[in-house]
């Protein structure tokens, strides 16, 4: 991770392009589930993380995580399709610290 500010007691991070990963054998189903048996999916760290590749809208992130090899994303795919490329890359996090 890298910090990228500090302002009025707040640390923002953002996760670079590199902490992504990419998967070769996603499969959608025009639903929001999506399925790969090498992603290795979990929670809490990729709720919230963008996932891309062919079907899937621009803009769409993982909203739960339903075992290591499916999950939920917040669009439906647009396409029922299988031995995609998609890509796993985490959203940027803030430290928020308690204010005493």
């Amino acid at each position: 991770l890298s910090w990228v500010g500090y302002n009025y007691g707040v640390w923002s991070v953002v996760a670079p392009a590199n902490m992504g990963r990419t998967v070769a054998d996603g499969t959608t189903a025009s639903n929001t589930t999506v399925t790969s048996a090498t992603a290795a999916f979990a929670s809490p760290a990729d709720v919230g993380a963008n996932i891309a590749g062919p079907g899937i809208p621009s803009g769409a992130t993982i909203t739960q995580v339903n075992s290591a090899t499916s999950v939920t994303i917040s669009v439906a795919a647009t396409a029922t399709a299988s031995s995609l490329a998609l890509t796993i890359t985490p959203q940027a996090a803030v430290y928020m610290p308690d204010v005493i």
